[in-house]
């Protein structure tokens, strides 16, 4: 009897198939909804775990570069000084002596240079050139003819700590024959430029 009114009842009936068929559809598409969200969980899930350690090596910082190490220069050796080549057997004269007697010291002691002094005060050189200037106006009485009427004034005099090369730089520019070396006002050597030469000497046969 119920069965014959539900089938008497078609109005209802499609209402209830339709309800029915509409609910099935509706839990269809709650099911199918669910499994879609755990699919794109379960892929999103992967997707994290695969990106995770890029992400990890992007975010490492890079090695830094160690700075090459300076190399330290060799310590170069201090510049001889002067009184290292100098002449040290210095003979010297009085400014007041006669040329006579500077040529005779010369060619004595087989020097080209002679430091002049008054009072023990530096005051002039006179050189071997000096003299055979003096002799070039024909005059044989150098015993007449006193020093510092030959001798050089602008002596070129340096103290004993000087650097050699300041002092062959020196005497190279201005073309000076020698140098007077002093200590405390005292002469106590000579350099020339046979000194220059046994310097040089010495160096390229090291």
């Amino acid at each position: 009897m119920f069965a014959d009114r539900i089938l008497n009842a078609p109005g209802a009936l499609a209402r209830v198939v339709a309800g029915a068929y509409n609910g099935a559809q509706e839990d269809d598409e709650h099911m199918a909804t669910k499994k879609a969200a755990a699919r794109r969980s379960r892929a999103e899930a992967r997707t994290r775990t695969k990106s995770a350690p890029a992400k990890a090596a992007r975010s490492k910082p890079a090695a830094r570069t160690k700075p090459a190490a300076r190399t330290k220069a060799a310590p170069t050796k201090a510049d001889p000084l002067i009184s290292a080549f100098m002449t040290r057997s210095v003979h010297t004269i009085g400014r007041d002596q006669s040329l006579a007697r500077a040529h005779a010291l010369m060619n004595k002691h087989r020097i080209r240079h002679l430091p002049v002094l008054d009072g023990g005060v530096l005051v002039g050189v006179v050189s071997q050139r000096d003299l055979y200037f003096v002799e070039t106006f024909g005059t044989d009485k150098t015993e007449a003819i006193r020093v510092d009427e030959a001798m050089t004034q602008d002596v070129f005099e340096v103290g004993a700590d000087e650097p050699l090369a300041s002092v062959a730089t020196t005497m190279l520019r201005k073309k000076h024959g020698c140098a007077v070396i002093t200590r405390g006002g005292d002469v106590v050597g000579v350099f020339s430029t046979i000194d220059a030469l046994q310097a040089l000497l010495s160096y390229l046969t090291r």
